[in-house]
């Protein structure tokens, strides 16, 4: 979907734009208020349930709203990417109450357009799937995007107040034609009282119950015409205290349904009847056989989406080349095993055995080592791998696979750990096949340059070869990994959360320098299963004493491993016990403690930052120093009773600590709390504190730190590129420091795209401001790119804020609608009902490819046209100055949308009585006579709307598709509506 604004003609004023909160709220009365957030978080629950049971994820039956729990299991680390998924749907989602344009918001009677927005949306998600690599982090933007636009529908439109209880099936799927949305001409609503005080003098405005309409709000871009003082009724207005205009060009009041308040909402009693629709219709939009995207996307695409990947307690196969060329790279994979193996040991997510296979030169040579399932046998077995045969460079790594594979159970994931070429590279047909039967993962770690060392004699093999490893890792589901020594343990860490369930969470990060105490504490709280303690800046166990919550020392033994690996200590304990323990170190050498636990407890954080409208919004950059900001915390699978979350705590990087009160914030699916900070420090490790139900104090600490700079970017990056033609990537740094600062701003691509340039450099003095652009040329051959762009100080390598948006190209040419003139003035003061005798006059130019569906101009714009089957189109238009905002809206066959905007100045209306109006008999007159002509022509629509709506409105009303509900007593209460509705 692609929006042409011609901004140079038209400007939006800046006003508050409300709909339906992003987040749930706190205080009286808001706190029953439901938000974006929760229909969002309820309308995906059960779509999802429905998927895993329709598609026989799960093994047996169950309630919808267990069927995720059902599915994960013991898998908290997979059950918390899959609640990723959705923060990620949920931050595209939020972001669009930011924007003006009125058809995203449904509001305006631009319902029409909206429903194209939805319509072209959908059509892109299915051409972005057909990209072999196709992104689903675009596809979760679109989900997000069209879920925003789909429930703000049923607040701001009076569908709730026409068929009550039921979701409009037709809104937004293809091919279907919409109710007739109410003509320009037609009022649709009485005033009432806009300020809330009377909370039901709205309840009964609308004067419409058989086409749709929806409210207009002051500071977006559709705009009615003003309305003289005597009028008491006009078009509906959005209403409550954000709706600017309200009263002067609508009815006073409005209809929009967000909160349970009434000074924000005038139809508030139809707050929950609204809120249950949106949330039904976002159920449908994702999973509903006839209309939802499930049928378009597929069970495998859908799955992705929401991070749905199974996971099974399988193998763990090692397959390990123990040639002598291995020399460099042995010891890293033997502690990098290790890890992985104490990590998962003695826990729920623990393998169902572990499986040792070596291969060297000669074949002869390959071994299974050990099939076992104790994790202690296997972490001895891996300590005593030594190195021998080998003597030319290619190596029998097919052997040793097969020999790891034929031991592994069904569904496991073998590592094979080589640096060199497959010798007996022709068995790798057998070995793929017996893999593939037993459901059997092949990741490839290939380390010390790996295929790349060969000597020149030997080129024309090495091609060959080295696509035996990636043929069997495509054909497998597994990867190819050609890493260094030192990234072992980092990808085989990642890669196995994601191939077993795992349930790892971070309890606390320390740095002990030389002159800190020797001692530090730590709680293992009642939801920790087994504590893993590495650390870094020791290699001498001798050095680390360790005591329980008795004060005994913990030693090696059955429950207990104390590892000796290069540069690292690592301590494991399994079975732990609730309580307090104590590291102590023996000698005055700098640490790094990192302790970490298997549980299920563990929690996610987001920076909010406040904008016009009060709300807060999610931010993807690095703050900035000095500003005021929200943290909120969401803590998952901590049991519900209260208090259960004390406080967050930020640590700097010079040690200083933060305690920060917290707001708890209503949630469906986790604990959520709200803790407001200026950030001032370089660095903040972010951390959590609470009581768990035993009585025992709980910590956990993020991986992720919050790092403020003194630099903000804002990046606009176009919606779509257009295929074979230059899109401009514009920017904005902004200098928040006191000094005069040069930075670089850089721009890449995934898709080597050509750009006129690929840095700029600016001088930006204290305080200010610098803009640039890129431009990038986009091609056909692909249909997303991911654009990333970032600034540097100089001199510097740090990137100080990095904006990474990936974007969908079209092939199409996209309408277009360019303003070419635009005269007459209406910045003048004006009685009341003297607006309507200033004219002025408009031209325009519409640009097409493809045959436009539709030309329409706002309310009391008329027009004149050429031919609409040839382009260019010209149009003339005009208008009287009752009119504040003007445009034209043009929609092709390919859903594009295209608007001119015509900026008619600063009107200003004031209303004084006749007598006081100074006209002149001739003046009063023409009123008159203007008068007469309007009252004919109104006697006249009025007979040919009577014909219109019966040969064809009425006609479509009994055919309309919609989902019928039995929720029908106006007078139920907050939970009978919602315990009916479950």
């Amino acid at each position: 979907m692609k929006t042409f604004l011609n901004a140079a003609m038209f400007f939006l004023v800046s006003h508050n734009i409300y709909g339906f909160p992003p987040y749930p709220l706190t205080g009286w009365p808001h706190v029953n208020t439901r938000s974006h957030k929760d229909m969002l978080n309820i309308g995906i629950r059960r779509a999802i349930g429905q998927f895993l049971l329709q598609y026989n994820y799960l093994e047996e039956d169950v309630h919808l709203f267990l069927a995720v729990d059902a599915f994960f299991g013991d898998d908290s680390d997979g059950k918390e990417k899959y609640y990723d998924s959705i923060q990620e749907i949920y931050s595209n989602l939020e972001k669009q109450e930011l924007l003006k344009e009125a058809y995203i918001h449904c509001n305006g009677e631009q319902i029409l357009e909206a429903h194209t927005l939805l319509v072209s949306r959908r059509q892109r998600m299915k051409e972005i799937i057909n990209e072999p690599d196709y992104s689903i982090s675009l596809l979760r933007e679109y989900v997000g995007k069209c879920l925003y636009t789909i429930q703000a529908f049923y607040s701001t439109t009076n569908w709730v107040e026409m068929d009550r209880n039921k979701t409009y099936r037709d809104f937004g799927v293809p091919g279907k034609t919409l109710l007739t949305v109410a003509a320009g001409d037609v009022d649709t609503c009485s005033d009432c009282d806009n300020s809330g005080d009377n909370k039901n003098s709205c309840k009964n405005n609308l004067l419409v119950t058989d086409v749709l309409t929806s409210g207009y709000h002051g500071g977006q871009d559709a705009v009615s015409p003003q309305r003289s003082s005597e009028d008491t009724t006009g078009k509906c207005g959005f209403g409550g205290s954000s709706d600017v205009n309200n009263g002067n060009t609508t009815a006073s009041g409005g209809i929009n349904k967000d909160r349970l308040d009434s000074t924000y909402s005038p139809h508030y009693h139809s707050h929950f009847k609204a809120y249950l629709a949106a949330e039904e219709a976002t159920f449908q939009f994702l999973i509903d056989s006839e209309i939802g995207i499930i049928k378009d996307l597929t069970g495998d695409v859908f799955a992705k989406i929401f991070n749905l990947y199974k996971k099974t307690k399988g193998s763990f196969g090692f397959a390990i080349d123990v040639t002598g060329s291995m020399g460099d790279e042995i010891e890293a994979v033997i502690k990098g095993c290790i890890e992985i193996v104490t990590t998962v040991r003695g826990t729920d997510n623990e393998p169902a055995d572990y499986v040792l296979a070596t291969f060297s030169d000669p074949e002869s040579l390959t071994t299974l080592v050990l099939r076992t399932e104790n994790g202690l046998e296997m972490i001895s077995a891996l300590r005593n791998l030594t190195l021998y045969g080998g003597g030319d460079y290619p190596e029998y790594s097919m052997s040793g696979l097969r020999k790891c594979i034929e031991e592994c159970q069904n569904h496991s994931t073998v590592f094979v750990f080589t640096d060199a070429t497959s010798k007996d590279y022709l068995e790798y047909d057998d070995v793929t096949a017996i893999a593939i039967s037993k459901n059997i993962t092949v990741d490839f770690m290939l380390t010390g340059g790996c295929c790349r060392k060969k000597r020149n004699t030997y080129r024309q093999k090495r091609q060959t070869l080295n696509s035996v490893y990636d043929l069997i890792a495509e054909a497998t589901g597994g990867n190819i990994y050609r890493i260094s020594a030192s990234q072992i343990t980092t990808f085989l860490q990642e890669v196995t959360e994601e191939r077993f369930p795992s349930a790892t969470a971070i309890i606390d990060v320390l740095f002990m320098n030389t002159s800190h105490s020797n001692n530090f504490q730590f709680v293992a709280d009642s939801y920790v299963k087994n504590i893993k303690i590495v650390i870094t800046g020791t290699s001498n166990t001798a050095d680390v004493d360790l005591t329980n919550t008795s004060g005994s020392l913990i030693e090696n033994g059955e429950a207990t491993v104390l590892s000796e690996i290069p540069d690292k200590v690592l301590i494991t304990v399994v079975e732990t016990s609730p309580g307090l323990y104590n590291i102590t170190r023996k000698s005055q050498i700098a640490w790094e403690v990192n302790i970490t636990a298997q549980t299920d407890v563990d929690f996610d954080y987001f920076i909010l930052e406040k904008y016009e409208n009060d709300y807060l919004y999610r931010i993807s950059r690095n703050p900035i120093a000095g500003d005021n900001y929200t943290i909120e915390i969401t803590v998952y699978n901590l049991l519900n009773y209260s208090n259960a979350l004390s406080e967050v705590i930020l640590t700097d990087n010079y040690g200083s600590i933060e305690y920060l009160n917290i707001t708890s914030v209503s949630s469906s699916y986790a604990t959520v709390a709200l803790a407001s900070m200026q950030f001032i420090a370089e660095e903040y490790q972010v951390s959590i504190s609470g009581i768990d139900e035993h009585g025992n104090t709980f910590r956990r600490t993020s991986s992720s730190k919050i790092r403020p700079v003194k630099l903000k970017l804002i990046v606009n990056v176009p919606s779509e590129l257009i295929a074979s033609t230059s899109s401009t990537i514009e920017y904005t740094a902004t200098n928040y420091s006191p000094n005069n600062r040069t930075f670089i701003v850089r721009i890449g691509n995934d898709r080597n795209f050509v750009v006129d340039m690929t840095t700029a450099t600016h001088l930006i003095s204290a305080y200010g401001m610098a803009n640039g652009s890129f431009n990038i040329l986009a091609t056909s051959s692909h249909k997303t790119a991911t654009i990333a762009v970032s600034v540097q100080e100089v001199g510097s390598n740090e990137n100080l804020q990095e904006e990474t948006r990936t974007i969908f190209i079209s092939s199409d040419t996209p309408t277009t609608c360019s303003v070419t003139s635009n005269t007459g003035n209406c910045s003048l003061t004006f009685e009341d009902g003297m607006c309507s005798l200033y004219n002025w006059f408009g031209h325009s130019v519409i640009n097409f490819d493809v045959s436009l569906t539709s030309l329409k101009g706002s309310i009391g714009l008329k027009i004149q046209h050429t031919n609409m089957s040839e382009s260019p189109l010209f149009v003339n238009v005009s208008g009287d100055c009752c009119t504040r905002s003007a445009y034209l809206t043009v929609i092709d066959e390919n859903n594009y949308i295209a608007k001119c905007y015509f900026d008619l100045g600063d009107p200003v209306y004031r209303t004084v009585k006749d007598s006081e109006s100074g006209l002149s008999d001739v003046g009063k007159i023409a009123i008159g006579v203007v008068v007469g002509i309007v009252v004919l022509a109104l006697l006249v629509g009025a007979n040919i709307a009577i014909i219109i709506y019966r040969g064809g409105i009425q006609p479509k009303l009994d055919k309309m598709k919609i989902n019928d509900w039995d929720i029908d007593n106006n007078d139920l209460t907050v939970s009978e509506l919602e315990a009916d509705f479950q």
